[in-house]
C-alpha cells in the first residue's frame, strides 16, 4: 500500500485514545496544503487539495465523535485530523467540484488526516 495524504479514521477499531493523542496533533486553527500529497485517487484530484485551507477538527468535534483507530495503511505518525466533510465544502467553494464529489462517494470514516510534511499551520 502507498503512502496515504490522509486516512480515514475508522470507528470500528477500539485502540488507546493516548497512543491516539501522541500520532496526530489535536489542536484547532487551519492547515493549508502546500503540495500534493501521495495517495490512490488519480494525481488530478489529489492536486486539487494544494492550496486550499482546512479547518482542523475542534476539540469540540473530536470528544463528540472521538476517532478509535488511526493505523490504517503506511502513514501512522503525525498528521492533522479534519472533518471530512469540511473539507469538501472547501473544494467545493474553492470551485473544485469534481474533487468534492471524488471524495465525498468515498465511504470513509469522519475524519482526514493530512500528514504534516504536506501542510503547514496558518
Amino acid at each position: 500500500m502507498t503512502d496515504l495524504p490522509f486516512i480515514a479514521v475508522s470507528h470500528k477499531v477500539s485502540a488507546d485514545r493516548e497512543q491516539i493523542k501522541k500520532e496526530v496533533s489535536w489542536m484547532e486553527g487551519k492547515i493549508k496544503i502546500l503540495r500534493t500529497p501521495p495517495g490512490f485517487a488519480e494525481e488530478y484530484i489529489r492536486k486539487e487539495w494544494v492550496a486550499t485551507e482546512l479547518p482542523l477538527a475542534t476539540a469540540e468535534e473530536i470528544n463528540e465523535d472521538p476517532p478509535t483507530d488511526i493505523s490504517t495503511g503506511t502513514q501512522k505518525a503525525g498528521g492533522y485530523l479534519v472533518l471530512k466533510t469540511k473539507a469538501i465544502e472547501v473544494l467545493r467553494a474553492s470551485g473544485k467540484e469534481e474533487a468534492a464529489a471524488f471524495w465525498e462517494r468515498l465511504p470513509i470514516g469522519r475524519y482526514l488526516r493530512f500528514g504534516k510534511e504536506y501542510c503547514e499551520i496558518i
